[in-house]
């Protein structure tokens, strides 16, 4: 089984092609900017190259994009800039409890190895 470094190790050697491949928002992410509150603090966990955070960030939210990838992240930089973006592991977040009024996570979850790492997620 892959360990955490090793799945985000491959999104670095496939992140061109993989943000390639998704250029548009997800409807779950359409929906959940839908619910939100204007103005609302979101963290998108597993940002990948900053589609959603494009999308929530045009709807008026302020957006922290956290993703395992320094490849996926330097797509999501050219794409937003720098200042909100994190490296970082969905296990072990590096926020403050109460720092975002909601978190997106859309395809992310799934990519932690274990149940364990999942649920601790």
């Amino acid at each position: 089984m892959p360990t955490r470094g090793e799945i985000a190790a491959t999104f670095d050697a496939i992140a061109a092609e993989f943000d390639a491949t998704r250029t548009r928002p997800w409807p779950e992410t359409i929906a959940f900017e839908a619910a939100l509150p204007m103005g609302s603090r979101i963290l998108d966990l597993g940002c990948g190259g900053g589609r959603n955070i494009t999308y929530l960030r045009g709807n008026g939210h302020s957006v922290v994009g956290l993703d395992a990838s320094s490849g996926l992240l330097r797509i999501s930089a050219a794409k937003i800039g720098t200042a909100s973006l994190v490296r970082g592991d969905a296990v072990a977040l590096p926020f403050r409890d109460g720092a975002f009024d909601g978190v997106h996570c859309v395809a992310t979850i799934h990519h932690l190895p274990t149940e364990g790492e999942r649920r601790q997620s």
